[in-house]
């Protein structure tokens, strides 16, 4: 009866429980649901009030009310009752002379508080030291005293006038310091004993210094506010306000890297010490040398090995001849004989610094490497060499290095030579800045050295002599296609080199009206033909450049420091972590609440989001109703869409189940789990999830929704045949959809596949197309077609995420029952034949803007980084056709990339999908957008 009754009661507690549990949950649930709608009025407000906050900044608006004191009053609701003052913030806070608007800089009654609390503190301190100092010197007073143990008449006298002995020397302690105050105040000392003064001063608890430390302080709180604020609404201004934050709190030498002296290293080298260079890029060492030995005066000789895969014993012969001679060895390329290096390092060791030549030196060079012998690294010394930055020290970098008489070399068109060496020397500072835009600037940061330039140079100085006229076609094709065109790997590079070097060299740069380069006042063109008026021309030039010389606009410069934030910031929360090291390191603080706190909300997290997943796409629906046709090619891409979409949503469920069984302890922790707990603590998209997935840069949440939507895309697909408007982005790989159609059209008419393209129409802005499939929801059996993620079994959780595992669980188990057959209007996957026209959507546009009154492209309005691009009607036409009408100068072909990076970032596939012709406005030709690098998206970098 007893254990009845206890079973009873034990059940009544559980059941309790659970209700309790139930209850809190839709309390929280309530909560959730009023915040989200709060916080959606808010944003319909504030982005009417301020429509420079994009649902991205709101998130981080919303991030920086929960913290003080943006939560007194909430920076949304100042926002939206001020207006006025944060637009003028945002349009000024560049120029580092506006304040943030409202209450939050002048926290004059916290900053009275601090004072005070520093006041108590202070005195306290003061006490403590005093009671300090009075303990110390009766312990030495007892030690001193207890030699003179004569007897107990002495014991007991001593007993008696203690409390004198005592009151005596508080009194005598507070002389001291009294008269030590005194005389630190009193006397005026010069600047050495004035900073011992102010040591004092701290020693005994000034207050006025520590007054002084509450409002420096409180000034850097003021710049950090400031930083926060700017980090929110404009991630472009992050870097500079950086910059700022450290110029003000520590010191602005930290803002500018220090001048290398290579004259003055040189002073402080031994003869028995390798010298290791840690290269970056555009940086020659073997001319830094001779740059050295130019100015040292010395008649010593260079030897330069480049290090390969092997080693043998010249290198070994090489340096010991070197000690004997007193020659500089330069080895290079390091990094590529690591396991050579311990070696080396003995053979070093072993020199004697008596027998040694005094002039001798062993120079290395080296790439950034994180696998060197520690060991060896301690016994070098090292030196790093920053490229020159902006276009103004590349080209005077460049006169420096070329020889004096290098104008006089040229007798024929001696005018024409010395412009086009001048604009050449321009060029090449150029195009290596050109790589700081990112992928706007170059696909890919080439490397482009100083060599080219000479060769360059040597080519065009043999094109001017060699012929009465200046064969500029000939001098474009040598210097764009085969000496700097060998390091380009990308066509619409190599497309954009070309157009950028016809605005440097061409017939336009001999003409007497030519004086601006790009048309542009700030980059002159000289008017005195000497290598010192050349400098000087370059020194006039703009310390920060103009984007309008590499043939970009302002809206360039604003990507190019928002990736630089991103980046830097990126950097910031990869040290944060390491540092912290959540999952390994601090296990053991378990009991504190705020690890447990912190764990608890991550957990909660993953629950979440594998709750939230959508369900598997039904693989033998797709093959019932679109069976692989030899005719209908759609139906294979469909099929391997949805496999690929299945491979992605399992590796996640997998993957966030082992993390928390790793989390909870029954599972080992490895570095895979291990990253993907960082990356959703960050809220960013797993790294082992890209492996899988298609390329995307979005942050976790909006991932999670964006393959919501792509889900549902493809289950309307499946539910109601292939549609006639696509969703191109909604696609894992545009380019094997537009081969797709191509192959399918090949087919059906029996036609060569070669001799086919696709042409795209921009439609109209409220065009009447149809709209892209929806699944369907009021279907109840569709509900037990497929099981949600989370109900799979533990059992078949592996704990790898190898395409392989996944692939080969049968998942017509999971998905075993299928779908009636529905009538033939629903289910007849070959039903898009009798569809004329399809359409796309979806896709972006960056560099430039579509105008739909002229149907033609134009120039980005400013601080507009990319616009969505109209509806596209799509035919597949022969080649001939196409070249007919779109293989002229009214037309760009602008490249359509997967996403904004311009380059795979994976090694799937290329992230380059095909050219799509767009026609351009009145007054500008294909050369113009080639170097605006405007380009279509699938995918932007929001």
């Amino acid at each position: 009866m007893r254990k009845n009754e206890m079973k009873l009661t034990l059940n009544e507690d559980s059941i309790s429980s659970k209700e309790s549990e139930e209850q809190e949950l839709s309390q929280e649930n309530g909560e959730s649901e009023e915040s989200n709608k709060t916080d959606k009025e808010r944003y319909d407000k504030v982005s009417i009030l301020c429509p420079f906050v994009t649902e991205e900044m709101f998130a981080s608006l919303l991030s920086l009310s929960k913290i003080h004191p943006f939560d007194n009053p909430h920076i949304i609701d100042h926002m939206i009752n001020e207006p006025e003052s944060w637009v003028n913030f945002y349009e000024k806070c560049g120029g580092g002379n506006v304040d943030l608007p409202g209450p939050y800089i002048s926290m004059d009654v916290e900053v009275e508080q601090l004072k005070r609390d520093e006041e108590i503190r202070i005195q306290q301190q003061e006490k403590e030291e005093e009671v300090k100092e009075i303990k110390e010197e009766q312990d030495l007073d007892s030690i001193f005293n207890a030699d003179d143990d004569s007897g107990d008449d002495k014991i007991f006298a001593e007993e008696d006038d203690s409390d004198d002995q005592e009151e005596e020397l508080n009194m005598s302690a507070a002389d001291d310091k009294r008269i030590k105050r005194k005389d630190t105040k009193d006397f005026k000392p010069d600047s050495l004993l004035q900073g011992l003064d102010d040591y004092t001063e701290f020693k005994y608890g000034s207050i006025r210094f520590q007054k002084e430390q509450v409002v420096k302080k409180q000034q850097v709180f003021k710049y950090l506010l400031r930083l926060c604020v700017v980090r929110c609404l404009r991630p472009d201004k992050v870097v500079p306000e950086i910059m700022r934050f450290c110029g003000n709190v520590l010191d602005p030498r930290f803002n500018s890297p220090p001048e290398h002296n290579l004259l003055k290293f040189y002073y402080e080298t031994e003869c028995t010490k390798p010298i290791l260079f840690i290269l970056s890029s555009n940086v020659n060492t073997l001319n830094e040398l001779q740059i050295i030995k130019a100015k040292l005066n010395i008649n010593v000789r260079i030897r330069y090995l480049p290090l390969g895969n092997t080693i043998d014993d010249k290198v070994k012969d090489l340096i010991l001849d070197g000690t004997k001679n007193g020659d500089w060895i330069l080895l290079e390329n390091l990094h590529l004989v690591t396991d050579w290096l311990l070696l080396l390092e003995k053979l070093i060791q072993q020199l004697d610094k008596d027998k040694v030549h005094q002039n001798f030196r062993l120079w290395m060079s080296s790439i950034p490497v994180n696998y060197f012998p520690v060991s060896f690294l301690q016994n070098c010394q090292k030196i790093t060499l920053q490229p020159a930055k902006g276009i103004k020290q590349n080209a005077i970098k460049l006169l420096n290095s070329v020889p004096d008489n290098v104008l006089e070399v040229c007798k024929k068109n001696q005018d024409s030579y010395k412009k086009l060496l001048f604009s050449l020397c321009v060029f090449h500072a150029t195009a290596i800045e050109r790589k700081k835009f990112g992928p706007i600037g170059w696909n890919r940061p080439y490397e482009f050295a100083d060599t080219d330039f000479f060769i360059s140079l040597s080519q065009l100085q043999t094109c001017i002599s060699s012929y009465d006229e200046i064969p500029f076609g000939l001098a474009q094709y040598l210097i764009g296609k085969l000496n700097y065109g060998g390091r380009i790997t990308f066509d619409q590079d190599e497309d954009a080199f070309m157009a950028l070097l016809g605005s440097f060299i061409g017939p336009h740069v001999i003409e007497k009206d030519f004086k601006k380069i790009s048309n542009n006042t700030y980059y002159p063109i000289p008017d005195q033909y000497s290598l010192t008026h050349y400098k000087s021309y370059l020194r006039k030039y703009p310390d920060v450049d103009r984007p309008d010389i590499f043939g970009l606009d302002e809206n360039a410069t604003i990507i190019k420091s928002q990736t630089e934030a991103k980046t830097l910031l990126e950097k910031v929360y990869e040290l944060e972590f390491a540092s912290k090291n959540l999952i390994k390191d601090n296990k053991e603080e378990e009991n504190d609440d705020i690890i447990v706190s912190k764990y608890t909300a991550i957990k909660d997290k993953m629950h979440k989001i594998i709750t939230e997943l959508p369900e598997l796409l039904d693989e033998e629906q797709c093959r019932k109703k679109f069976p692989i046709s030899y005719q209908e090619c759609l139906n294979t891409l469909l099929l391997k869409e949805a496999q690929r979409y299945n491979l992605l949503l399992q590796v996640i469920y997998v993957s966030l189940k082992n993390t928390l069984k790793a989390l909870e302890g029954i599972a080992h922790i490895n570095d895979i789990l291990d990253s993907i707990y960082s990356d959703i603590t960050y809220g960013k998209v797993p790294s082992s999830w890209l492996k899988y997935c298609y390329p995307t840069f979005d942050s976790l949440s909006t991932f999670l929704s964006n393959l919501q939507d792509r889900i549902s895309f493809y289950k309307g697909w499946i539910d109601w045949g292939h549609p006639q408007n696509f969703w191109l982005p909604g696609l894992f790989d545009q380019k094997s959809f537009i081969t797709t159609l191509l192959q399918q059209k090949a087919r059906k008419d029996n036609i060569y596949f070669s001799t086919l393209a696709l042409e795209f129409t921009p439609l109209e802005l409220n065009a009447n197309i149809p709209d892209p499939p929806k699944p369907k929801i009021n279907n109840e059996k569709e509900k037990e077609i497929a099981k949600p993620m989370r109900q799979m079994d533990e059992e078949d959780s592996a704990s790898d995420l190898s395409s392989s595992s996944i692939l080969s669980k049968n998942q017509s188990s999971k998905l075993s029952k299928i779908e009636e057959e529905r009538d033939d209007s629903d289910e007849d996957g070959e039903g898009n034949d009798k569809q004329k026209e399809l359409y796309i959507h979806g896709l972006y546009i960056e560099c430039a803007q579509w105008d739909y009154d002229d149907e033609c492209i134009i120039e980005a309005k400013s601080r507009i980084l990319n616009y969505i691009m109209p509806a596209f009607s799509i035919k597949v036409i022969t080649k001939d056709e196409y070249a007919k009408k779109y293989k002229n100068d009214k037309y760009f072909e602008t490249p359509l990339f997967k996403i904004s990076l311009r380059e795979a970032i994976n090694l799937d596939g290329e992230c380059f999908v095909m050219y799509v012709p767009l026609k351009i406005s009145e007054g500008t030709d294909p050369s113009f957008w080639l170097k605006r690098s405007t380009a279509l998206f699938c995918q932007m970098n929001m």
